[in-house]
């Protein structure tokens, strides 16, 4: 399906903000795990972002809340998540881990949605992030330094999809 972009109004005016922090929230082993961690968050009003990462030979997928503009909204994210039982055994960890991959293209949130289910099937778990225009723009991934990026690079540059490592911007759709 072609980017569609959403019409213009209030939220077209609003500013980008820079994103660097998160909660880590879990990692997981499978794809399939971190997804399903991820609607959770999204389910209960969070944004999700799975980050694969390659550790001692084995992918795992670390799942984040956020992203959020400073440590003093990160640590406020961790009380909300604690607040609403994502703690349960897990060790929730604000992270600065600026970098994302923004994949080429502006979305409604209809279309959005429908391209987050397609590249999750083929094994890309994306997030929507509002920008100064009004669209969505899909994003992947949550990332500190360029080299732990490593890994999406790899299941992105496989799976043919265009995207570029950059700081992440935005707001929350």
């Amino acid at each position: 399906a072609a980017p569609a972009r959403s019409g213009s109004g209030p939220a077209a005016a609003a500013p980008a903000d820079s994103l660097p922090f998160a909660a880590q929230v879990s990692a997981w082993t499978e794809l399939a795990q971190a997804a399903a961690a991820g609607r959770a968050l999204e389910a209960r009003g969070f944004t999700a972002m799975v980050a694969p990462v390659r550790i001692a030979a084995r992918r795992w997928y670390r799942v984040y809340a956020g992203p959020v503009a400073s440590r003093a909204a990160a640590d406020s994210l961790l009380r909300a998540l604690r607040a609403r039982g994502f703690d349960r055994g897990e060790r929730l960890v604000a992270s600065r881990v600026p970098l994302s991959f923004v994949l080429d293209g502006a979305w409604s949130p209809a279309t959005a949605r429908l391209e987050r289910e397609r590249l999750l099937r083929r094994g890309i778990a994306t997030f929507a992030l509002a920008q100064p225009d009004g669209s969505l723009r899909l994003l992947a991934g949550a990332y500190a330094a360029p080299a732990q990026a490593a890994e999406l690079q790899h299941l992105l540059t496989s799976t043919g999809i265009a995207a570029r490592l950059a700081p992440r911007v935005g707001r929350h759709p």
